[in-house]
């Protein structure tokens, strides 16, 4: 049986939220760094995914593919190290 693109791509978002929901589930107050940061890692997969597949950034001009592409590296990066950085 074969799957169209948008069937399987819907799919990977279902099980991407899905896979979020129970990465944090055991969270609470006191989250480990693993939990935040692969919770943070399948929100940033998603964000690629509706970024290249509903936006249609796959078939855009290089230079927006590139500017894309640098915000999907960055944003979670930066997420990531703000919650490593602790001012007290």
């Amino acid at each position: 049986m074969l799957v169209n693109r948008e069937t399987f791509i819907l799919s990977m978002l279902l099980l991407a939220t899905a896979a979020t929901a129970l990465v944090a589930w055991p969270g609470g107050s006191e989250q480990s760094l693993l939990i935040s940061v692969s919770t943070i890692a399948i929100a940033a997969f998603k964000m690629r995914l509706i970024a290249y597949e509903f936006m249609e950034v796959r078939t855009a001009p290089l230079i927006l593919r590139i500017f894309i592409t640098v915000w999907l590296v960055a944003v979670p990066l930066t997420l990531v190290a703000l919650y490593q950085w602790k001012p007290f």
